[in-house]
């Protein structure tokens, strides 16, 4: 049973390139893109690459910041992995890692 601890504050990480960010069930609670070339985009996959199902999609945002906020969250099973276009494209990710329970029998 995955657990999600929110009594701390969520991970949160500042990308400015494609990378994986964490490995193992994750909860995406906040994420904000910003950039100031004419059109930023990322996308967010559950997996280790971008072969891995997308769960969130910004694209062709031309010089502002956009962000979403999810109180239920946004569950990846096997981890994190963000995708971003454009050499000045910033994306803020804010996470919890699972914390494992066994069940009871």
């Amino acid at each position: 049973m995955r657990v999600y601890d929110r009594s701390v504050p969520p991970r949160s990480v500042l990308l400015t390139s494609s990378q994986k960010v964490t490995v193992g069930p994750a909860l995406i609670v906040d994420a904000m893109i910003s950039g100031s070339d004419s059109t930023i985009a990322a996308r967010v996959y559950d997996g280790a690459n971008a072969l891995g199902t997308e769960k969130l999609h910004f694209d062709e945002i031309k010089r502002y910041s956009f962000g979403i906020s999810s109180p239920d969250g946004i569950e990846c099973l096997t981890g994190i992995y963000v995708y971003i276009e454009g050499d000045s494209t910033y994306l803020m990710l804010s996470y919890y890692p699972a914390n494992e329970v066994a069940s009871p029998a």
